[in-house]
């Protein structure tokens, strides 16, 4: 472990993309190590997932989540 991050944990990150019919188109993904709480990494994987949403000229999109206070919050 690098020195100073002693409190890092690995987050697991998943995007999809799915059609009207529920068919994937496209997926991601990937693990990344932070030292932020489950809820502040939620926040900035659905900003990722809007980007690369955004990068893909898709003009609708869903954004479903298993992070209820975060769901929450955006509604």
């Amino acid at each position: 472990m690098r020195p100073g991050l002693e409190n890092e944990q690995a987050i697991g990150i998943g995007l999809i993309l799915q059609n009207n019919r529920d068919n994937l188109v496209k997926g991601l993904s990937t693990f990344e190590r932070a030292a932020l709480n489950a809820q502040i990494v939620e926040v900035f994987d659905i900003n990722e997932a809007l980007l690369w949403w955004k990068s893909c000229y898709l003009d609708h999109a869903i954004i479903e989540s298993d992070c209820v206070s975060i769901v929450h919050a955006l509604n």
